[in-house]
């Protein structure tokens, strides 16, 4: 499964899975030849109705002419929200295509896009492309078109960027948190030369204000949900691009069961989860006994964690006492399957219709 993103707020899943198609042949000289193709599956978990709806459709069959799907970035219009992908054949140039949760396709202006983008993810712990915006050592916005792989041939977008840029080499402004309604962005400045370092500093951009505040960390946030539009939240990793911090004495892979999923990769991981008030700029971490920890969600006041094959809960006024480590509550263990949990969602018991989608949903290009 390359991806699976939750969007709490609309109440769906978009996941991207592979399956093989073929099979082993041999020809006259009896040799095998695996003849093994694989192809994406694009597929909805959509629990926002009275009906829960799987929506299903071979990529190749509704993106004619496009190129593979990757993880960037998602785009809301009209309280609607849309996954883009990569260019197709018959994209215009500084158009970006989006697919929204009903597996329909649209070709909207990039201008367009920039101005709906929607950074906002679950906040359990997964390695994830982050929608950004890349600047050259101008500081003027740009993008690559056509496999351009030479960013001194990026062309300048007409975009108006919220806050002054001051680069000296080419960077990307990568986005955590952002979209329409909400007047707070959070976001870090990554640089294309390469350069790494243990320290990273996250910005909280205010729109009303036009002021910046921020925080540094030796930890990475690959993703941030956010409670009551004032807690962010999520869990937290090693700098990967840091190689000398990484995890040592990890637990033995035989803990896991692959039946019913794979192997971590734990070097990365830290045990511990944040809070991040962005009203008041608070930034605490909390750690638990395994390096196993995952945040999965913030419901009604409780704190939903994944500790290894245990999925608890605590209080969130609890969270902040000395001894929150003993304020949790168990409730459901399996070592088989929890390990291999990293999503949780409220819906009430509904039934569930699958549909698949063929052909060529490919709509007229927006210029909203």
């Amino acid at each position: 499964m390359p991806e699976c993103r939750h969007f709490e707020k609309f109440g769906f899943f978009y996941i991207r899975e592979n399956r093989i198609k073929g099979s082993w042949v041999s020809d006259k000289s009896g040799k095998y030849y695996d003849l093994n193709e694989y192809e994406d599956l694009i597929s909805i978990l959509d629990y926002s109705t009275d009906t829960i709806y799987i929506r299903k459709a071979v990529a190749d069959s509704i993106l004619s002419g496009c190129f593979n799907l990757h993880g960037a970035s998602y785009y809301k219009w009209d309280g609607t929200l849309q996954y883009t992908f990569s260019q197709c054949d018959n994209q215009k140039i500084y158009n970006r295509n989006v697919i929204n949760k009903d597996l329909l396709i649209e070709e909207i202006q990039e201008q367009t896009f920039l101005n709906g983008l929607y950074c906002l993810s679950e906040a359990s712990f997964f390695f994830r492309h982050q929608g950004g915006y890349p600047f050259n050592r101008n500081g003027n916005l740009v993008m690559s078109f056509n496999g351009e792989n030479d960013i001194k041939d990026w062309r300048k977008i007409d975009f108006q960027f919220p806050y002054a840029v001051d680069v000296e080499k080419y960077s990307c402004i990568v986005h955590l948190l952002k979209y329409p309604t909400f007047n707070k962005e959070v976001f870090f400045k990554r640089l294309y030369d390469g350069s790494t370092d243990s320290i990273i500093t996250y910005y909280i951009y205010d729109r009303l204000t036009a002021e910046l505040d921020s925080i540094s960390t030796t930890f990475y946030i690959y993703s941030m949900n956010i409670y009551n539009d004032i807690v962010g939240y999520g869990t937290l990793a090693l700098n990967p691009s840091f190689n000398r911090n990484l995890q040592k004495d990890l637990p033995n892979n035989s803990r896991y069961n692959k039946k019913y999923g794979v192997t971590p990769n734990l070097q990365f991981h830290t045990g511990s989860f944040y809070l991040w008030n962005l009203q008041t700029n608070d930034f605490t971490v909390f750690s638990f006994n395994d390096i196993d920890t995952e945040l999965l969600s913030i419901h009604d006041d409780w704190v939903y964690f994944r500790l290894f094959d245990e999925i608890r809960r605590i209080r969130l006024d609890d969270l902040y006492l000395t001894d929150y480590q003993k304020n949790t509550e168990l409730l459901y263990k399996d070592k088989d399957r929890v390990p291999h949990i990293h999503h949780v969602f409220w819906a009430p018991e509904m039934p569930l219709k699958v549909e698949w989608k063929t052909g060529n949903p490919y709509t007229k290009t927006s210029e909203k």
